[in-house]
């Protein structure tokens, strides 16, 4: 497929824009990338989607092995311009990290769609400004995306609760849920974490000559499935209530205005071991319309009563 060029999209209005590089390396702890004057852009999931189809993923994830292995003075091209590898740049989200009673809870959303899976609250660029701004996009899209609140009709906003703008964007929402109270809106209490080791954690674009952006404080990642690099921040946010009183809602909407209304899951880091590699994920509350539904049961005693076993014989 042929992809479109800044120039030609520049003045519309587009879903979202990132741009595709085939000169970006790693050194130290940065990535540097290297545009083009006129850079290819994706402005559609569809075209996001056919990007990474079409890119050799072995040769992405045999150069991102050289990084790790590599010692901290050595530049590797994760695209170069001899062979064309180009990588997508930029997409910004966030790890959110809920601390209930001392506990630490990973916040994650479902992706239904290709590439299925968990994933941090985030997005793209709708502009190539924005683009060269991705601190800001990422904290919009989980303001967009994430609402807190918990069962006595108190939102925890993560951002001023004297937006009212967004106040009132939260309570359409919760009405879309069925919830007709007025919320009350508090603070949440957000800590931003420094950028998780082993990553690179700064971005240094160029166009031309032109240095374009130097952001530091990221954790960013190149995922060889979609030949795509993110840019990841970290929150921790307190909240001073109980798991059994927290309700998580997904504030995505689709284009006609419905819910998105995607699957909300916590998890909690395990030992399995005194090894610190032998850990996994428990899953700890898993939200639906705010509601958790791992503490739900059958839908009623009589569905509860003809529900069989299969491993059990029959008699």
């Amino acid at each position: 497929m042929a992809f479109r060029q800044l120039s030609e999209v520049a003045g519309q209005r587009v879903d979202l824009l990132t741009v595709r590089t085939t000169n970006a390396s790693v050194f130290q702890n940065q990535l540097v990338v290297h545009l083009n004057l006129d850079p290819e852009v994706l402005t559609t999931s569809r075209e996001r989607r056919e990007h990474g189809q079409i890119d050799n993923h072995d040769w992405l994830r045999r150069q991102l092995e050289k990084v790790a292995q590599s010692s901290t003075m050595t530049t590797i091209p994760v695209a170069d311009l001899l062979t064309y590898h180009p990588l997508e740049i930029l997409t910004g989200d966030i790890c959110v990290i809920l601390i209930i009673e001392g506990k630490r809870y990973v916040v994650s959303f479902l992706r239904d769609i290709w590439p299925v899976g968990w994933l941090s609250p985030g997005g793209c660029p709708k502009s190539f400004t924005e683009l060269l701004n991705i601190v800001a996009v990422a904290t919009r899209e989980i303001c967009e995306e994430l609402i807190i609140t918990d069962s006595d009709d108190n939102v925890y906003s993560l951002v001023s609760p004297q937006d009212e703008t967004r106040q009132e964007e939260i309570q359409r929402i919760l009405r879309l849920y069925g919830h007709k109270q007025e919320f009350n809106f508090r603070r949440a209490r957000v800590r931003e974490l420094s950028p998780y080791p082993g990553h690179a954690n700064r971005l240094i674009i160029y166009q031309g000559e032109k240095q374009l952006c130097d952001i530091g404080n990221l954790n960013l990642s190149i995922d060889p499935l979609t030949a795509s690099v993110a840019a990841t921040l970290y929150w921790e946010i307190e909240l001073p209530i109980p798991l059994t009183k927290l309700q998580l809602f997904d504030g995505e909407l689709l284009p006609d205005g419905s819910l998105l209304n995607r699957p909300i899951r916590l998890t909690q880091r395990v030992a399995l071991s005194e090894a610190p590699s032998n850990e996994k994920d428990e899953v700890a509350a898993l939200f639906c319309r705010g509601i958790n539904v791992l503490n739900t049961d059958w839908l009623s005693s009589a569905m509860a009563s003809r529900i069989v076993d299969p491993r059990q014989p029959v008699h």
